[in-house]
């Protein structure tokens, strides 16, 4: 370059510093006089007209706040504050009537263009799944109760619960640096062992009743135990363990500083109960009940156990001791060293050296093929889950059988945060229920639960039509009448709440942070596997497998037991703002749409069914459809809301923007009706029967 190119450029760069600077002197001086806002940004900035102002060089346009408000926002959104504190465009909902009038297309053709059709319209989505509006802004709703949440138990001034106290001891463990964290985990090793009395172990008694001991930390090992859902109420399943990979235990060993022989010792065992695994005599009910003793320290007589698995690893740790009582012992110290490493990888990377690494792939490895969870007893949805999916006794085992290493591998966030919420998902639960159902919501819910169950009861008994479609209708009516419904997190012993306490630890000052851990995951899993397992609770009284903060409800129809999640009770189904007729078209009918299912419960009249659900041609929507149908019609006999109003509430409920090439009408296989046609198709069935 030249030197005139040079001045050229310089005279550039300067004038535009100085443009820059004197943007910014501009901007600082307008702020100050309150004369203009830069929120949200550095660099640019809005005038504030003062009221006289404005009303003398306003447009004099009859303009209303909502569009004044909306900016460059989306319909039915609004230009406001969110959760980063960044001016964002956020969904605007309703209240005290929760219909939003400017998004529908009053002279629409079908009931969801009259619901919403001006917004589906006002834009598009990408990808192949339908984007509902009511859970568009799920996400970030959950993000916003996580945020205030964590504040509640943040810091050592707030550390009161134990869930505070845990937080304020991983939090001094991490600032303590690796050494303070290592020396933890080797606390809480000499805490597994101790407590398994493996160095006691001499007989296949012992071995047993370690094993056990050690599965009730959550750690891996040789068995685990989950519960399932039978006629009695939960009952403790036998699931298969882990089988440990080559040098996994030799290096969880050398991490917690066990000597030199005794990882050898273990890597050999671990070995030796591979290769024994598949080729020694099966463990008998008698010898797994004894494994569970070990854990609940109950009477193995008395065990409450429905199925049992192959345990090829336990299998093959009984063979071994019959060779060898020391590699007996090496093997269950290295599952304890196994569960300390676990422990010790959720609230840091342990430097995956050399003589880690051998843990730490497999621990990835084992990861890759297990479900995801978010902390012990609770699952991440499944992969491309929509809203409202299915919830099975398969989620119930799954979630049941989580371990501690499972919940290894999240990075985002502060680690010892993560690490609390994953131990602590009781007092989680009962923290969020707090932020987002306030108690004159709550009451207010209670009230709307009595009335839809005594309408879908009426209905049951005096509905000719509905009557004809089902084999033993009261019988319905009498399991309607007797459902309980769960809100997670909801207060013990509430309406809404489980009736057992929730369950504490004793936590010592002196414990360090992974003893403290350890103590913690054994409280749990006793309350899930001696309290609700053992004693054949009701199903009612266990948690959700799933997150509750996610958007769903279910029921399983057979246990009269029927669980609301957080997820859904802000709006738009659930809002202490809203009207009568709004609470009981929205949070009403999602319960009396599952109180419904309990028609389950008895065969249908195929006459009768195919009648009332002849709008919908899809068998496989079926008992979703009907459901809705009876579940509306519950609702409509509460007297609180009328057809046309409800069905505006339904329809708008389940408004969606779907892709190109998208059947809302066609069977896919799917359980619920799709998308829009949702709405449609009820309100038309409603027009049918002359509601």
């Amino acid at each position: 370059m030249d030197g005139s190119g040079s001045t050229i450029l310089f005279v550039a760069v300067f004038a535009a510093s100085a443009a820059t600077a004197h943007f910014f002197i501009l901007r600082n001086a307008c702020v100050l006089e309150n004369t203009c806002s830069s929120r949200g940004s550095s660099r640019t900035f809005s005038t504030v007209l003062a009221l006289r102002g404005a009303l003398l060089y306003g447009s004099g346009e009859n303009v209303s706040i909502g569009a004044l408000t909306q900016g460059y926002c989306g319909l039915g959104e609004r230009f406001q504050l969110s959760i980063t504190g960044q001016p964002a465009c956020v969904v605007l909902w309703s209240f005290p009537d929760a219909l939003d009038a400017t998004i529908g297309n009053p002279d629409g053709a079908t009931d969801h263009d009259v619901a919403c059709g001006e917004w589906i319209e006002s834009g598009s989505v990408s990808g192949a799944t339908a984007a509902y509006r009511a859970f568009s802004d799920s996400d970030e709703r959950a993000t916003a109760v996580r945020r205030a949440e964590a504040s509640q138990h943040a810091g050592a001034r707030l550390s009161s619960s134990n869930m505070g106290k845990f937080r304020a001891a991983c939090d001094r463990a991490v600032l303590g640096g690796s050494a303070a964290l290592r020396a933890a985990g080797v606390l809480a090793y000499e805490h597994l062992v101790a407590e398994a009395s493996i160095d006691a172990v001499s007989d296949e008694a012992s071995v047993l009743a370690a094993t056990g001991m050690l599965t009730s930390f959550y750690c891996d090992g040789p068995v685990l135990f989950g519960w399932e859902l039978h006629a009695n109420g939960f009952e403790t399943s036998v699931r298969r363990g882990v089988p440990f990979g080559a040098d996994a235990l030799f290096s969880a060993l050398a991490l917690v500083g066990a000597p030199a022989a005794l990882q050898a010792e273990a890597e050999l065992a671990n070995a030796r109960v591979n290769e024994l695994a598949w080729s020694s005599p099966a463990t008998t009910t008698e010898q797994l009940a004894a494994v569970l003793m070990g854990g609940t320290g109950r009477d193995a007589t008395n065990a409450n156990v429905t199925s049992y698995a192959y345990t090829p690893e336990l299998d093959g740790l009984l063979a071994l001791l019959n060779t060898s009582i020391a590699q007996a012992r090496a093997y269950l110290k290295g599952v304890a060293s196994m569960c300390a490493f676990s422990l010790e990888s959720l609230a840091m990377t342990p430097g995956y050296t050399t003589t880690a690494r051998g843990a730490a792939d497999w621990l990835r490895g084992a990861n890759a093929q297990r479900p995801r969870a978010t902390a012990l007893g609770h699952l991440e949805p499944p992969d491309g889950a929509e809203p409202m999916f299915e919830v099975d006794g398969v989620a119930e085992l799954n979630a049941s059988t989580i371990t501690i290493s499972q919940l290894v591998g999240a990075t985002d966030g502060d680690a010892c945060l993560r690490f609390t919420r994953f131990l602590f998902p009781d007092e989680v639960d009962q923290l969020h229920f707090g932020l987002v159902v306030p108690p004159v919501l709550y009451k207010r819910m209670e009230a709307v639960v009595a009335q839809v169950r005594a309408g879908v009861a009426a209905v049951l008994r005096t509905n000719a039509a509905v009557r004809a479609a089902l084999v033993d209708p009261d019988a319905v009516a009498l399991d309607v009448e007797a459902t309980r419904v769960r809100i997670p997190g909801a207060p013990r012993g509430s309406w809404a709440g489980s009736s057992r306490a929730i369950p504490r630890a004793a936590l010592e000052s002196g414990d360090g942070v992974f003893v403290m851990a350890a103590r913690q995951a054994r409280t749990l899993w006793r309350d899930r596997q001696d309290g609700l397992a053992h004693d054949a609770l009701h199903p009612c009284e266990g948690p959700s497998p799933f997150s509750p903060l996610i958007a769903n409800a279910y029921i399983y129809p057979a246990y009269l037991c029927s669980y609301f999640l957080l997820g859904m009770s802000w709006a738009p189904f659930a809002d202490a703002a809203y009207d009568e007729a709004s609470l009981v078209s929205r949070f009403g009918y999602i319960i009396a749409h599952e109180l419904a299912h309990t028609s389950l419960n008895t065969p249908y009249q195929a006459a009768g069914k195919a009648a009332l659900l002849a709008r919908y041609p899809c068998d496989s929507s079926h008992d979703e459809a009907w459901a809705d149908l009876l579940g509306v019609l519950g609702v409509l006999n509460t007297g609180l809301v009328n057809s046309s109003k409800l069905c505006q509430h339904v329809s708008q409920s389940w408004c969606a923007r779907t892709p190109t090439g998208f059947d809302e009408a066609g069977c896919g296989g799917q359980s619920h009706p799709r998308a829009n046609v949702r709405g449609d198709r009820l309100c038309q069935t409603l027009r049918d029967l002359g509601v």
